[in-house]
């Protein structure tokens, strides 16, 4: 196992798109880390670093306390002697070659192979439970088996590191999820050092220790995969991770505990991440569809686990185990009337409680529905979508 270190890396491309700024990571032996965040922020560029396949302006990198890259020092390691194995989106497999010949492909550039070393491709063959294919051709084979073609030729040659670029993002959803539990299991197993790069939130959590989210280039939030989901530190982070409604509000205090008054409604949501703001704060509250239940409306409420809003229902498709709801935000005039708002919420209506008929469903469109909101499920961000404090990350270990 070894450990990576990027110190202040910096790549720009045709010397004016930046591509990675300042960037600073420590990766811990054994440590599977996963870089996330959309196309072009970054991700795939620091990755490409890291493997030697781009030569960046500025900065170190480390792997295993040895420092393959340094521009100022004059260092620059070759790929090939990097001691790593990359797993590509592509998987690059050669089309004449075998199974066998192409996971052999690495010990063939580097010696010939003997006893010793066909014991050693078979046993990663058997890894990846390939051994009923190997004198099968890639054209032969499923996605899946292609892809765990590519895995066994990244691991043949027993590297303490494995780069990872979006290798499952070709394959349908079921057998994506199958091989990531698969691939887990095998990195815990062996217990290498990963990097891998994707842009989909939910195969980052199932993978992870931990988290880098990058955006234009510098990293925006690094965490365990709870961290992450749970209490994004941005706008950013949270709409990336499934936030689906971003709300103005203004912190006030309510007794012991610090509630949000929305800016729209004029309604207080209570909170419980809110120290690190100061009350009259100008603040976001950040709410997941599932964390807002809709049921037909109410005049009286009696739970006081909740807080509750009032939104007209617009439009309702089926999702499974409940009914995704678009509904615009209410609120009472002085005359304490309801005026319908512009701003759109998405919410969840349970199956549970409004049945298996979407038609019955619709016949709530245009009528107001009352929302609720268990005490403290929302986040309170900063207002503003600008990006975080950069320069005083440091580097994040």
């Amino acid at each position: 196992m070894s450990s990576i270190s990027i110190k202040q890396l910096n790549k720009a491309f045709d010397g004016r798109i930046n591509a990675v700024k300042d960037l600073n990571l420590h990766i811990k032996p054994g440590e599977f880390f996963v870089l996330l965040g959309p196309s072009g922020c970054g991700k795939t560029t620091t990755l490409r670093c890291v493997a030697g396949l781009e030569e960046p302006e500025s900065g170190e990198i480390s792997i295993a306390d040895h420092l393959v890259l340094a521009p100022h020092k004059g260092v620059y390691v070759p790929p090939e002697k990097r001691e790593i194995g990359m797993v590509f989106q592509s998987y690059a497999l050669w089309p004449h070659m075998t199974v066998w010949d192409n996971i052999a492909y690495p010990i063939k550039t580097r010696k010939k192979i003997k006893e010793a070393e066909k014991q050693q491709i078979f046993k990663t063959i058997q890894l990846v439970g390939l051994e009923d294919y190997i004198h099968r051709y890639p054209s032969e084979l499923s996605g899946g088996q292609q892809q765990r073609v590519a895995l066994a030729r990244a691991l043949v040659n027993q590297p303490n590191v494995i780069l990872f670029d979006e290798p499952l993002s070709n394959l349908d959803a079921s057998l994506r999820i199958k091989l990531r539990i698969q691939l887990r299991a095998l990195q815990k197993d062996i217990g290498f050092t990963a990097i891998y790069v994707t842009h989909d939130h939910s195969e980052a959590l199932a993978l992870a220790d931990r988290i880098a989210i990058m955006r234009a280039g510098y990293l925006e939030q690094i965490g365990t995969p709870s961290e992450i989901f749970l209490k994004p530190k941005s706008q950013y982070v949270a709409e990336f991770v499934g936030f689906e409604n971003i709300l103005k509000a203004t912190l006030i205090q309510a007794a012991e505990q610090t509630s949000a008054v929305l800016d729209y409604a004029h309604q207080p949501i209570h909170v419980d991440n809110s120290t690190a703001f100061s009350v009259g704060d100008h603040v976001l509250l950040a709410l997941r569809a599932s964390q807002i239940i809709g049921a037909p409306f109410k005049k009286e409420v009696q739970d006081q686990t909740h807080d509750y809003l009032v939104g007209e229902l617009k439009s309702v498709s089926y999702a499974g185990d409940y009914y995704l709801a678009i509904v615009n935000l209410v609120k009472k005039d002085e005359q304490g009337f309801f005026i319908t708002l512009d701003t759109e919420l998405q919410v969840h209506l349970p199956l549970s409680q409004w049945g298996n008929d979407i038609s019955y469903v619709n016949s709530f469109k245009n009528q107001y529905l009352q929302l609720s909101i268990q005490k403290g499920n929302a986040i309170v961000l900063h207002d503003s979508l600008k990006q975080v404090d950069h320069s005083n990350h440091g580097e994040a270990a």
